[in-house]
């Protein structure tokens, strides 16, 4: 005996569909509130309607559900009648947050451009990777008001400026331009650290704003 594998995938919003959602009574709407999200408003209204597609005789569960970041209802298409239509929605929300960071990865630290072919340099660069996204991330929870940035935005608001190099025999200080954001970097205390650095003959790096 063979059991069916189940699928779930995203539906294109067509104008006959968002219509239809958009003359649907106010009573075919239910509530749906979401877990194990970062937002605001956790509460987002959904729709279930049974659907036929064109070459298909089975019927799908189709999910809309407004309030998911798009100006129209996102669609959902699932043959698993025992799901919940919270499962539905997390599955993807999760499957987005990957490929936002894979976008991100590739947008910003360009992890489609790595420096070589050669197996252990990729695994090096793979890693210097996500060691630098992580140390960005790291610098967003500390900032106010840029706790959810993402890593191209702290470069150019925060990193992305001239500066000033003076080294001594103690200390090589860092000197930033003054620029717009700087008040929260200094009200972060960030800069008030001053470690050695061992490859420096332990230097220590000073970064101020002038």
């Amino acid at each position: 005996m063979t059991r069916e594998s189940t699928s779930s995938r995203l539906r294109r919003r067509g104008k006959t569909l968002l219509q239809a959602l958009t003359e649907s009574p106010p009573s075919a709407w239910k509530r749906l509130r979401l877990s194990g999200v970062n937002r605001r408003y956790r509460q987002v209204p959904y729709q279930e309607s049974s659907v036929t597609l064109r070459g298909l005789t089975r019927p799908f569960r189709q999910l809309a559900v407004a309030g998911l970041g798009h100006n129209e209802p996102t669609l959902f298409l699932t043959n698993d009648a025992q799901l919940k239509p919270l499962d539905v929605v997390e599955r993807y929300a999760h499957r987005m947050l990957i490929e936002n960071a894979i976008a991100e990865n590739v947008d910003f630290f360009h992890l489609d451009a790595l420096t070589s072919a050669i197996a252990l340099q990729v695994d090096l660069d793979v890693m210097l990777t996500l060691i630098a996204k992580a140390l960005y991330r790291q610098l967003a929870r500390q900032l106010k008001g840029f706790e959810t940035a993402h890593p191209k935005q702290l470069f150019r608001r925060f990193l992305d400026t001239p500066a000033r190099l003076t080294v001594t025999d103690q200390h090589v200080t860092v000197q930033l331009q003054r620029r717009a954001h700087h008040p929260i970097l200094l009200a972060s205390h960030l800069l008030n650290a001053t470690p050695a650095v061992p490859w420096w003959q332990g230097r220590q790096l000073r970064l101020q704003i002038g």
